[in-house]
Parts: structure tokens; sequence; C-alpha cells
């Protein structure tokens, strides 16, 4: 597939990085010239123990933290997909498992992360679809072993001021970066060759951050937009044109401490597509609503955080949106996290 630079993906990436810089500068800060009264209250900080039980993030669109940290961790995914004919000239079934490398580093209300390009499998079972493009049975299964997608983010968030509730608030943006190398090579029944490679999206997405913790119990919104940016290729020397996607994407999710070494999660992600797109060449991908269901046990041994998190589409708008985002309607990912805060 050939790949050109997609428009807009720069100016999506500064104007999240702008709106993200701003906020931090808007902090107040008092100048050495302020008096201060003697019994002013020092600004209200939430300690790192506050927000300890925030579930794991999983693909995708992940949701953010929002207490920052400074951690390393290592993760294996399982996901699965029914139906990819959200893809261009392609339909059938996939499964796929992919192990990522990350970690996020806290300069004080800042967190910065980022996650390596892992090793990810996937197999397709393919269908035919467009009479141009008649593949060979013998091809019709494969698999593909392959380097996988690079991830980066910021984000800046604040205490507020109360007594009862544990509150913090903020900005965030966060990158995927398509540095897979997932190829499927086929032969068509006209004995000619022809090679498939899994959508080259950039995933931009910005999103404001609340959470709230009150004793063994906390909870985590985030708001925003994902932006999905892709080059335009060919397929058997036929174009395929990758349109921009814009969705709102939201997550809700509650955390319950069960014991000092034990919270249990669940967790909710709804994404509704803003954009229309043409809706011969794009019958699945106009109008998507989506939600998912996450449910997650997280096992703390001392430093040491053990996640294991299940994803459900519960709409048929997660089917599109699971095979587009290279996430699956369904998955299981364990990831084993090292705090050093």
């Amino acid at each position: 597939m050939k790949r050109r630079d997609p428009g807009g993906l720069t100016f999506a990436v500064l104007l999240s990085c702008s709106l993200l810089a701003a906020t931090g500068r808007a902090t107040p800060r008092g100048g050495p010239e302020e008096d201060e009264p003697a019994d002013t209250a020092p600004e209200p900080d939430a300690p790192d123990e506050t927000f300890p039980d925030e579930p794991a993030a999983v693909e995708a669109p992940r949701m953010r933290n929002v207490e920052p940290r400074t951690r390393l961790y290592v993760d294996g995914t399982v996901a699965a997909s029914r139906d990819l004919s959200a893809l261009p000239t392609i339909a059938g079934t996939a499964r796929g498992a992919r192990l990522g490398i990350g970690g996020s580093l806290k300069l004080g209300r800042f967190q910065l992360d980022a996650e390596l390009p892992g090793f990810q499998v996937t197999r397709l079972d393919l269908l035919d679809v467009n009479e141009a493009i008649m593949i060979d049975p013998r091809d019709r299964r494969q698999t593909s072993y392959a380097l996988g997608d690079a991830r980066a983010g910021a984000q800046w968030t604040t205490p507020l001021p109360t007594d009862a509730v544990a509150l913090v608030a903020g900005l965030g943006v966060g990158v995927r970066v398509p540095t897979h190398t997932g190829r499927f090579t086929f032969h068509l029944v006209d004995g000619s060759e022809g090679f498939y490679v899994l959508p080259y999206y950039f995933h931009v997405q910005p999103a404001l951050l609340f959470g709230a913790a009150v004793g063994p119990v906390t909870f985590v919104m985030n708001q925003g937009a994902l932006v999905m940016l892709g080059p335009d290729g060919e397929i058997a020397n036929l174009p395929v044109e990758t349109p921009t996607l814009y969705f709102w994407d939201a997550h809700y999710a509650l955390a319950v401490r069960a014991a000092p070494w034990l919270a249990l999660s669940l967790a909710a992600s709804t994404t509704i597509q803003l954009s229309r797109l043409d809706p011969v060449m794009f019958p699945r991908l106009n109008h998507v609503r989506a939600a998912f269901l996450l449910p997650g046990v997280m096992v703390r041994l001392g430093a040491n955080r053990i996640d294991l998190v299940a994803r459900f589409g519960v709409t048929p708008g997660a089917e599109p949106i699971g095979v587009i985002t290279y996430s699956g309607t369904s998955s299981l990912m364990l990831r084993v996290t090292r705090e050093l805060d």
C-alpha cells in the first residue's frame, strides 16, 4: 500500500499540545512581591495515594489516568473482530495478540507518556467482497508477525479545593503513530499477486480529565475528541481512499478497593461519529454509535500492580470501531506495572 503524509495531522497535534501548554501556564502563581496572610492555607495537593486504584487503560481509544505518575509497564492483549467489512475492499474475521512496553514520567502536575512499538500477531480469515479482487482459496487464511504502533501523550491536572472528596481536573492529549509493519500477501484467482496492510491511521485524542475519590471508591471520567487521519493507498492496483474520521469519545470508570491489595473496577466507553462519509464507499462508517464495557481486577504487590481487564462491545457500532482502531470488538489485557513515585 502506497502512503503519503495525511493533511491536517501536524495542525491537530500542535493544536492539542498548545491547549495543554496554555492551561499549564494559566495556573495561578503568586509573585515574590505579593503579601500572603499568615494563616493562608497552602494550595491543595492530591497525594499520589489518593488515586491508587485508577483502572488500567485499554486500547482503543485509551482512557487517561488523572493523577500524574512515574511508572513502567509491560502488557499483553488478545483481541478478536467478527466482521472486517468496515475496512475498504476487505471482509472476514480477525484475531490477534500484541505485546506492549511503555511508561510515564511525572513532572510536577504534568505527565509525559510513551509506548514503544511492540510485537503483534494478526490472523485474518478473508472473504471475497469485490469481483475485481477474487482471492485464491489457499490464501484466505493468513498470519502476520510484525511490529505494532507507537504511542505518546501528555497531560496536566490540578487538585480542586474541597474537603470531603478528593477532586482533580485537567487536560490531556494522546497520539498513536502507525509504525506497524503488518502486511498480508495473497494470490488472486487470475494468478497475479496482491498485498494488504492494516490501516495507517494516526490517532489524535485531546480530552478533558476529571477524577474523584472518597474512601475506597475512585471515579474517573474522560471527555474529548478522537481524530483519525490516514493516507490513501492501493490494493491490487485499485486506489483506496482513507478518509479523516472525527468522533466524540467518552470514558467513565468506577473502582472499589476491596482489600489493601485488591481493587475491582467497571468502566464504560462510548464513541460517537461526528463526520459523514460516502455511504457507497464506506457503508459501515456512518452514524456509528459504539459502546464498550470493561470489567477489571487489580492486585497490588508493594510497588507493583497487576491488572486484568476485559473489553466487550455491547452495541452494533462497536464492531466497526474495533476494526478501524485495530483493537477488536472484544479483548483481554494483562498488564504488570512498576510504580516509581
